[in-house]
């Protein structure tokens, strides 16, 4: 399975947010497992705080997606080390 993920609402670098950007299932420990697609963002430390989301953004099966699972709520909090 192929999908991309789109993120609403985010301050980061087209970089990392590419819809364009094909994501394939992953291999654990020598298998396949088309399941678990792990992602990791480098949020600025001045981003606001809120509640956004992301969504599959693959053209022609993005409602097939969505309606599968593959959407989902980014919460965004407070840096802990930040002076207030």
């Amino acid at each position: 399975n192929t999908t991309s993920i789109h993120l609403h609402g985010m301050h980061l670098s087209p970089i990392q947010d590419n819809p364009f950007k094909m994501l394939h299932g992953v291999k654990k420990n020598g298998k396949d497992n088309n399941k678990v697609l792990e992602i990791a963002y480098d949020i600025p430390a001045n981003h606001p705080t809120g509640l956004y989301w992301y969504h599959s953004h693959v053209h022609g099966s993005t409602n097939l997606q969505l309606m599968g699972g593959l959407v989902g709520a980014i919460l965004v909090v407070p840096n802990e080390h930040e002076e207030h």
